[in-house]
């Protein structure tokens, strides 16, 4: 493989060299080849490196290297498709070209603000900052040479807010500062701060108030990089922005469409839970969504109650769009009016798809559901589904044999976890679920064997906090029965024993938790890990042993119990940039058939792909 990327490269050198972007150099311009960074000073290793990256980050414009030999070919791509709409000339201009910077492109003063607002952004007020600039033949490299000099040290930090109660408040809030004494003076950090103590006033009652209403004062000790810092409050506030307030009124539109509003005096007006609800026709019924409201009238309003209500109803997935609107009634109260436009209410799926797989089975498949989101007004998600597909094989030791799977599944979901005694775990956690499920499959391996299996379940889901998310198998029943046995399969299944536990008829009664961790989601290095734990039969088993005491095997009305645990194990690692995607997925599980069972049945073995994967 190296050798031929050798040969690659050597066919494609001159190729590269002769894509010089030099004779499009306009007069008296050079182009901007690189922008180095030589950073020093009394700095640790992490902060140098954080430092550089942010500087770094901050030049602009980003210049366009030139390669070791001289040629820039993104420019000359640049040039040679620049306007030209063709589609090969169109794909080159969007990936492969890249405009051209030149000297004068370049901002230098920009570039030493930026760099002195970033040294002082981390504590360094007195950095030596001098750029230079490099000259050859056709090109530019700019140096900018810093010098850190020591940083400012935080020496004392006093709260000084004279403002009544919301003084007593922000005070007492300066035991829990991110300011430390001997830490370095970072403007970031002032600003975290500020941000800190505002979020605190926010869940108090203090609705308008603003990171941009506290001020810090620095006073410096001559002769000495040491800082005194004052947290004091802003002049000349309007004092309603100061004022504490109370949560008023809370009316919640629960059918509001835009053209609605003109008619809101004519609708049905219902209170539920100390909120009033107002539509023209019930979609979700009051109960429900009185209890995803966090507000409590009475009590200090809070930003969080804002954010969680809106959290909590859209998790509902019911509604298209939501809107939490504060009414300010007097100096002391604000309400509350909740604008909800439902969702489109069904949804019908239509996929089909053609399998072609290495061992020479291929064939299609087809599914179709229908999910209604709110089958009883609750907020309650009904999903009907059908699925079949037909596989044969098609060459080698095996041709002809055809294999047909047909399926149909019925899944309820209803918001809350109902479960004796969980009402209070309900409400403690984030979008709980109970879902009720049914389902049927059918597969026939034509000259083999037919296997059914009928599924009836019941479980919790909710999700926890810093990307978790969970779910409880409170239950879950399966009924495995296998017929039309051949006589070559039937020759093969009693030949390995572990073949005929696998497709004898069992009756599997499982408990599973199941816990997923999706943190950073939104980063650009995301990861995933899934676990999934199963148990089979221990009751069951149990209860069946206090009446069939002489049995060598345990059954319910003859079928015999699968007894067995279960763990699986998924994990994956994303990394991102701009043009392309890497992920790094690990997949494993382990499974002990002990007890009442020799092996896991047929439908818990681990499988990936279609009716005939692995």
């Amino acid at each position: 493989m190296v050798k031929h990327l050798k040969y690659m490269f050597w066919l494609l050198l001159p190729m590269l060299v002769s894509c010089s972007a030099n004779k499009f150099l306009p007069e008296g311009e050079k182009y901007l080849d690189d922008v180095k960074i030589d950073l020093s000073g009394d700095l640790s290793r992490k902060t140098k490196r954080n430092l550089q990256y942010a500087l770094e980050s901050a030049m602009q414009p980003e210049p366009v290297y030139k390669l070791w030999i001289g040629s820039r070919p993104e420019v000359w791509f640049y040039h040679q498709t620049y306007g030209d709409s063709s589609g090969i000339s169109k794909w080159i201009y969007r990936k492969l070209a890249q405009k051209p910077v030149y000297l004068s492109d370049v901002n230098n003063q920009q570039n030493l603000e930026n760099t002195r607002y970033i040294m002082e952004n981390e504590g360094y007020f007195y950095p030596e900052i001098q750029s230079r600039i490099d000259t050859h033949k056709n090109g530019v490299n700019i140096h900018y040479d810093i010098i850190s000099g020591k940083p400012l040290i935080i020496d004392s930090i006093k709260f000084d807010v004279n403002a009544g109660e919301l003084q007593r408040i922000i005070n007492r809030q300066q035991q829990f500062t991110l300011l430390k004494k001997g830490n370095r003076l970072q403007l970031g950090r002032l600003e975290e701060e500020r941000n800190r103590i505002t979020d605190s006033l926010s869940e108090m009652g203090y609705f308008y108030f603003r990171p941009d209403f506290l001020i810090f004062e620095i006073d410096t000790i001559q002769g000495e990089r040491k800082a005194n810092v004052f947290l004091e409050l802003k002049e000349n506030l309007l004092p309603e922005t100061i004022q504490r307030y109370k949560t008023g009124k809370v009316e919640v539109y629960s059918n509001y469409r835009l053209k609605d509003t003109l008619q809101i005096d004519s609708m049905t007006r219902v209170e539920e839970q100390e909120f009033v609800f107002i539509y023209p026709k019930k979609y979700v019924k009051n109960k429900t969504l009185a209890n995803q409201i966090a507000y409590e009238p009475g009590r200090y309003i809070s930003r969080q109650d804002q954010q969680s209500t809106l959290e909590k109803i859209s998790n509902l997935n019911v509604y298209k769009f939501i809107n939490a609107i504060p009414e300010q009634e007097n100096d002391s109260t604000i309400n509350i009016a909740v604008y909800l436009t439902p969702e489109v209410q069904n949804n019908i799926k239509l996929e089909a798809n053609l399998v072609t797989k290495s061992n020479n089975f291929t064939g299609p498949g087809i599914s179709i559901s229908h999910l209604n989101r709110n089958a009883f007004k609750g907020a309650e998600k009904l999903e009907v589904s059908f699925h079949t597909s037909f596989e044969t094989q098609i060459g080698g030791q095996n041709s002809g044999v055809n294999t047909l799977e047909i399926g149909a599944s019925n899944n309820l979901s209803i918001p809350g976890i109902k479960l004796p005694f969980a009402k209070a775990w309900s409400k403690s956690v984030t979008n709980p679920y109970s879902n009720v499920a049914i389902a049927y499959n059918f597969q026939s391996r034509v000259n083999q064997f037919t296997l059914t299996s009928t599924n009836l379940a019941y479980e919790v889901d909710w999700k926890g906090l810093k990307g978790f998310s969970h779910k409880f198998s409170v239950l879950d029943i399966t009924f495995l029965k296998t017929s039309n046995i051949s006589d070559a399969f039937q020759m093969e299944i009693d030949n390995n024993p572990i073949l005929a536990e696998s497709f004898r008829e069992t009756f599997i009664p499982e408990v599973g938790y199941e816990f997923t961790w999706s943190p950073n989601r939104g980063g650009r290095k995301p990861y995933y890990i899934n676990l999934d734990l199963l148990f089979a039969g221990n009751a069951s088993n149990a209860v069946a042993g206090l009446f069939q005491k002489n049995a060598e095997t345990y059954d319910l009305f003859g079928v015999p119990i699968s007894q067995y645990a279960r763990i699986f194990l998924e994990g994956r690692h994303y990394w991102y940039d701009r043009s392309s995607q890497m992920v790094v997925r690990f997949i494993g599980g382990f499974g002990l058939a002990y007890g009442n069972s020799n092996t896991l049945p047929y439908q818990r073995q681990f499988f990936a792909g279609g009716a005939n994967s692995i």
